[in-house]
């Protein structure tokens, strides 16, 4: 009885094992890189894009389902019909830099009808920082040419005398 308990628990483990190993497999949409480095780009210089292109590799269709970005100032642009066996993919990404100094590392994240697994692509570079206005440094004026970062200020009690 001992053995036969034994072996189903295997038999359980190994058809677990499979499973999880199907629903984790690569898509066959493959992309010819999977990162994309702008370099130095000046932060008032207007957005940037790239092109990310993938083929498919297998002998159906397959559908981009959902394509979503790690942050608000990358947006996708890419055709919603079917990509037919052995076709080519276009993935238009822009970047907006304004008012996002320093190095980009930002992720796009591509899910396809025919796997589980997420694509991620990888945008990267450097922003170089804009020369800022006074008003934008310092942007609340409390009058007679004094401004400050912050309107909120903390006053501890204090002791008369």
């Amino acid at each position: 009885m001992k053995l036969a308990k034994h072996i189903y628990i295997i038999i359980v483990a190994l058809l677990g094992s499979v499973a999880a190993y199907a629903q984790g497999a690569e898509s066959a949409l493959q992309f010819t890189a999977k990162s994309y480095d702008f370099g130095h780009i000046r932060e008032d210089g207007g957005e940037v894009e790239c092109l990310f292109t993938a083929i498919n590799n297998s002998n159906t269709e397959i559908f981009v389902t959902d394509v979503t970005t790690s942050c608000g100032c990358t947006s996708t642009k890419y055709s919603k019909e079917a990509i037919a066996p052995h076709a080519t993919f276009e993935l238009k990404v822009k970047f907006n830099p304004f008012n996002r100094p320093g190095r980009i590392d930002k992720h796009i994240f591509v899910t396809t009808s025919d796997s589980a697994a997420i694509i991620k692509l990888l945008l990267k570079g450097y922003v170089q920082e804009r020369e800022r206005a006074i008003d934008e440094i310092y942007p609340f004026d409390m009058g007679e040419g004094l401004r400050l970062r912050s309107n909120f200020h903390a006053f501890g009690y204090i002791e008369h005398g």
